[in-house]
C-alpha cells in the first residue's frame, strides 16, 4: 500500500504497509483515522451510498471500503425483485394451508398446543412470510400461524401485526398490577381496528386469563375479540 500523505511505499524503511499497520501508520504519523483517510484519498464517486435505497452505508476497512447495502433488507430486495418475493411468499403460504388441511397434521399441532392433562404446553414457533404485509411475522404457536393464514386471505383485512398495546390488569393470584399484551392487531378496510387474543377453548376458564380478558374489554370494548378453535376453523382433537 502507498501512503498518499508522506508518499511512503511498501519496503521503505523496512515497513511492510499491510492493512493493519497501515492504519497504525496514518494514525501515528498523520493523526488521521482510517475512514477519514479513505474518504479523502480512496473513496470513489457514489461509494458509501446504498445501491437500493440511497441511504448511507457503513465503512468496513481500507481494502473493502464501504458496504454496498445499508441493511440486509435492502440486500434482499435488490437480489429478489417484487415478483419473486410475492411468488415465494405465496408458495410458503399455500404450503402451510395444504398442511393444515391434513387432519393428522392438524390434530398433531393442536395436541402440542393443548398439551397434556398435567398442564404442560409445547408451542410451535417460527416465521410466516406475509404477502399482504410484505414482511415476515414471528408466530408463537400453531394457532397464531393458522390465524396469519386466515388474515392473509380475508379481503376486508388490509394489514395485521403482532399487537403492541399494553393493558394493565390485576392478577388474581397476587392482587398486583401486571401488564398484558394481546396477540394480533388487525387493520380493516373500513378504517376499523381489531385486537385479537388467540387461545384454545380449554384455556378460557383460567382465572388469570379471565382477568386479562376483562381488562382488555374495558379498554377496547367490542373491538377486542377472542379467537379459539371455532374462529380458526380447527377441529378440536379428542
Amino acid at each position: 500500500m502507498f501512503c498518499e500523505i508522506c508518499k511512503l511505499d511498501v519496503g521503505m524503511k523496512n515497513l511492510p504497509l499491510n492493512r493493519k499497520n497501515f492504519g497504525k501508520h496514518i494514525l501515528r504519523a498523520h493523526r488521521i483515522v482510517t475512514k477519514d483517510y479513505y474518504d479523502k484519498y480512496l473513496k470513489e464517486e457514489n461509494e458509501g451510498v446504498c445501491v437500493n435505497c440511497n441511504k448511507l452505508t457503513s465503512f468496513i476497512d481500507m481494502i473493502r471500503g464501504y458496504r454496498e447495502f445499508c441493511s440486509k433488507n435492502c440486500l434482499w430486495n435488490k437480489i429478489w425483485n417484487e415478483k419473486d418475493r410475492l411468488e415465494f411468499s405465496q408458495k410458503c403460504s399455500n404450503r402451510m394451508k395444504n398442511k393444515w388441511r391434513n387432519k393428522e397434521y392438524k390434530n398433531k399441532m393442536l395436541n402440542k398446543i393443548v398439551g397434556s392433562s398435567q398442564g404442560k404446553h409445547i408451542h410451535k414457533t417460527g416465521f410466516f412470510n406475509s404477502t399482504k404485509n410484505n414482511s415476515r411475522l414471528f408466530y408463537r404457536s400453531s394457532y397464531e400461524l393458522r390465524a396469519f393464514n386466515i388474515l392473509e386471505d380475508r379481503e376486508d383485512v388490509i394489514a395485521y401485526e403482532l399487537c403492541k398495546f399494553k393493558i394493565d390488569y390485576v392478577k388474581p393470584t397476587d392482587d398486583k398490577i401486571h401488564t398484558y399484551i394481546p396477540d394480533i392487531t388487525i387493520f380493516l378496510n373500513d378504517e376499523q381496528t381489531r385486537v385479537i387474543e388467540i387461545k384454545p377453548l380449554a384455556f378460557l376458564n383460567d382465572e388469570i386469563l379471565k382477568a386479562k380478558i376483562n381488562a382488555a374489554r374495558e379498554k377496547f370494548g367490542k373491538n377486542y375479540l377472542i379467537w379459539t378453535e371455532k374462529e380458526l376453523d380447527l377441529d378440536v382433537p379428542v
